[in-house]
């Protein structure tokens, strides 16, 4: 796996539910941060904190979970440390927001998930006394970035046209990126992926899901570029163009 996306490391057990965050010391030292800096009370930022680990830990996340989370967050991190793209304080607040947001409403349920999971996101943020950013509301930014994960949900609220914008706007170029990087992990670390994208479709006979897990690869592999960013392309192009094609081949070829 690349060392700028790292493994999801042993976690202590739960005690509770409400508590659920508290089991991820790092998560929950960056969530309380980022509460702070935004001047939102403790009290609602533990409050929130409960309703984003009790989704993200539901038992059929296998992959979208709180894990996947942290390793946005690091590598929004490690990216940033290492100079490979510019955002100032504001821009970087609001993509960690955007990535503590993106996946809280699962899309197997319901098909706006994405915009939803934004608009959770907006609604948060709406009395933060970090109200702008950029000229633009920060909750509002927040929808945009998040949006970014989704074309045809953000050209339905007009965030985006269909296929297009992501380039224009480096926050959610970002994002994608970021969100994307599982494609590019070294060889076992993608296999793991990949069963686990199996796993929280269970529920879908195995012909279906082959068929349709398909088409996703091949409109990846469709694209002249999988990520937006010079620095993510360097990092992650063709290790994903790899990665995606051999379990294409995989799954056209019925292996396991």
């Amino acid at each position: 796996m690349n060392a700028m996306h790292p493994a999801a490391h042993d976690r202590p057990e739960t005690h509770a539910a409400s508590v659920a965050l508290v089991a991820w010391p790092w998560l929950c030292e960056a969530w309380f941060s980022l509460n702070r800096a935004a001047g939102i009370a403790e009290a609602r930022a533990r409050c929130q904190a409960e309703l984003l680990a009790c989704a993200y830990q539901k038992p059929d996340r296998h992959y979208h979970n709180l894990a996947h989370i942290e390793a946005c967050l690091r590598l929004a991190d490690a990216v940033r440390h290492r100079g490979h793209y510019g955002l100032d304080e504001d821009g970087f607040a609001a993509l960690r927001w955007a990535i503590w947001f993106h996946d809280l409403v699962d899309e197997r349920y319901d098909k706006d998930g994405v915009v939803r999971s934004g608009e959770a996101g907006r609604a948060y943020l709406q009395d933060a006394d970090a109200c702008d950013c950029g000229g633009v509301a920060l909750g509002d930014r927040v929808l945009r970035i998040v949006l970014a994960t989704d074309y045809s949900a953000a050209a339905r609220v007009g965030g985006m046209p269909p296929g297009g914008g992501i380039e224009d706007d480096p926050l959610l170029s970002v994002m994608r990126d970021i969100d994307l990087s599982i494609l590019g992990a070294e060889q076992a670390h993608y296999g793991q992926y990949a069963e686990q994208i199996r796993q929280e479709y269970a529920h879908v006979e195995e012909g279906a899901y082959r068929a349709g897990r398909s088409k996703v690869l091949l409109r990846f592999l469709a694209m002249p570029h999988i990520y937006a960013n010079g620095w993510a392309r360097h990092m992650f192009e063709d290790a994903a163009r790899t990665n995606l094609q051999r379990e294409l081949e995989e799954l056209q070829n019925g292996e396991p």
